[in-house]
């Protein structure tokens, strides 16, 4: 079976919230600050033979009229890189924030990715 990239929805919790276990100190740090992103759909997720390898969290910013979105978070796993997949998530979230904007009756014009050192 090939990847499937698909929203996270609030049936994928469990499965989520594990992928982010050594991320945060508790899994209520990790459900705090992405409760908003599972809510709204706002989250693409990959997976293959039901196993979650990647993650695409992004937010809207500003008014919807600038049609700015942001790339919050990307992973796929190590495994899992080189393939495509990280692509996938991207088109699949491009998607999304199309869709976002125009229910508003405004479109998508730009979207951000920060990056940063560890």
């Amino acid at each position: 079976m090939g990847v499937q990239i698909r929203c996270i929805t609030c049936q994928d919790k469990d499965v989520f919230f594990e992928a982010y276990r050594g991320v945060y100190s508790s899994k209520e740090e990790a459900e705090s600050f992405y409760c908003r992103f599972l809510d709204n759909g706002w989250i693409s997720g990959a997976w293959k033979d039901h196993e979650l390898i990647g993650v695409l969290a992004w937010a809207p910013r500003e008014t919807v009229k600038n049609g700015l979105a942001e790339i919050i978070d990307i992973w796929v796993d190590v495994e899992e890189r080189g393939k495509g997949i990280g692509g996938k998530l991207i088109d699949h979230a491009i998607g999304q924030m199309k869709r976002y904007y125009q229910r508003f009756k405004s479109k998508l014009r730009r979207v951000m990715l920060f990056t940063g050192g560890h």
